[in-house]
C-alpha cells in the first residue's frame, strides 16, 4: 500500500494528561504493550482483521515501575517477558502471565554503586527487586535503547557514561560489563541492535571518533537459532527464521 491510502484502523486514548512515551508490538502482532510518562504499563489486544472492523481494546495494567517514565519498550523472543527501560537508568522485566515486574537490571550510576558495595562486601540494596528509584542524569534516559538476544537468554544496554553492560535474562541486578563495547568515556551509547543471525551487537554511541561499531563474540559456540514467531490463521510466514549462518557464510565469500 501506498501512503495516499494509508487510514487510521484504530486509536486508544490515555488518561487526561498523560503521554504514551514508547511501545511495542508482541511477537505475531496480537498485542500491543505501551509505557507511559507516568510509569504504567498498559497491554491491549490487537485485532486488524476482523468482520466488524480493526479494534485495540485495553487488557491489564502494570504499575510496578515506581513512576518511572517508560523511555523503550521491547519484547521477549518468545514473548513471555515485557523489557521496559526507564529514565532512572534500569530495565525492568515484566512477566506476560500475570502482568506485573519480577525484576530490574541496573545501568548507570546505580550498577556502579551495586558492583562498589559488592566489592566491599556490603551487599547491593533490594536483590530480586526494582529497587528505589533514581535520578535521572540530564536527558540521556530519554534516549538510551536497548537489545535482547534472539534466544532471549541476554540483554545488551548502555548507559551515559558509555560503558556497556550484558544481563542474563533471568537475574536481576548490575549484569557484568562489555568492555569490548564500551564507547570513550562521558560518550553515551544510545542504542543497541542484536544480530538475529550471529553472535554479534550493533552499537551506536551519542559521538567520539567511533560512533557506530560492530561488537563479536568468537568461540566455540553454535549461533543461537532464531525462535520461530507465530503467526494469523493462514498468513504468510515471513522468513524470520532464515538460516543466518549461510547469509554470513555467503557475504564471506
Amino acid at each position: 500500500w501506498g501512503l495516499p491510502q494509508a487510514q487510521i484502523l484504530a486509536s486508544l486514548s490515555p488518561s487526561p494528561g498523560t503521554a504514551v512515551t514508547a511501545l511495542a508490538f508482541d511477537g505475531g502482532g496480537f498485542r500491543l504493550f505501551c509505557g507511559f510518562a507516568d510509569g504504567m504499563m498498559r497491554e491491549s489486544a490487537v485485532d486488524v482483521g476482523g468482520a466488524a472492523g480493526a479494534s485495540l481494546r485495553p487488557l491489564r495494567e502494570c504499575k510496578d515501575l515506581l513512576g518511572e517514565t517508560v523511555t523503550c519498550v521491547r519484547t521477549a523472543p518468545n514473548d513471555r517477558k515485557v523489557l521496559a527501560r526507564t529514565v532512572a537508568d534500569r530495565i525492568a522485566s515484566v512477566d506476560v502471565g500475570f502482568f506485573g515486574a519480577t525484576h530490574s537490571y541496573e545501568l548507570g550510576a546505580r550498577s556502579k554503586r551495586r558492583t562498589r558495595k559488592k566489592a566491599a562486601g556490603g551487599g547491593g540494596g533490594s536483590p530480586g527487586g526494582l529497587g528505589s528509584s533514581s535520578n535521572p542524569s540530564s536527558s540521556f534516559g530519554s534516549l538510551a535503547r536497548f537489545a535482547s538476544s534472539p534466544d532471549g537468554r541476554w540483554i545488551a544496554a548502555g548507559d551515559a557514561d558509555g560503558c556497556c553492560r550484558l544481563f542474563d535474562a533471568d537475574v536481576a541486578g548490575a549484569g557484568v560489563p562489555m568492555a569490548v563495547a564500551d564507547a570513550a568515556p562521558g560518550v553515551g551509547i544510545r542504542d543497541v541492535a542484536w544480530s538475529p543471525g550471529a553472535h554479534c551487537v550493533a552499537v551506536a554511541a551519542a559521538g567520539g571518533g567511533r560512533p557506530l561499531r560492530l561488537v563479536a563474540k568468537t568461540d566455540a559456540r553454535e549461533d543461537a537459532p532464531v525462535p520461530r514467531r507465530p503467526t494469523r490463521p493462514g498468513a504468510v510466514p515471513l522468513g524470520l527464521a532464515v538460516e543466518g549462518k549461510e547469509r554470513i557464510k555467503a557475504l564471506r565469500a
